[in-house]
């Protein structure tokens, strides 16, 4: 089974999702980019999910340290603000928030699809 890490500061979004993705995948939460560092060290996911606005580390500063460090992880973003292109090109994947979970898995699917 596919691992996959969805980070995101707010805890009821966060427990939602991790609840609704564990039927395809293994999915641990994070509450915010120095969490889910910390789970990155400690064991290997497929994609990581990941909100911008995440406090003083943001999603895109969180992508660049998985791209340096971690680079077969796939990166999804998520976000209820307006993201501009050159930063969702960056991503994996870009889904604007309110996120159905049928279109987040779709999302998950194609960018393991992708070579990197």
């Amino acid at each position: 089974m596919k691992r996959l890490l969805f980070v995101d500061d707010n805890d009821i979004v966060t427990r939602l999702f991790v609840r609704m993705l564990s039927k395809k995948y293994v999915v641990t939460g994070a509450k915010n980019a120095e969490a889910a560092l910390a789970c990155l060290e400690e064991a290997s996911y497929d994609v990581v999910v990941t909100d911008l606005r995440l406090g003083s580390f943001d999603g895109v500063d969180l992508r660049r340290v998985i791209a340096r460090q971690y680079p077969d992880v796939r990166v999804i973003l998520i976000s209820g603000l307006d993201v501009k292109a050159d930063t969702t090109d960056q991503f994996d994947g870009f889904l604007r928030k309110p996120i159905e979970c049928d279109r987040l898995i779709e999302a998950v699917e194609q960018s393991l699809a992708m070579k990197h």
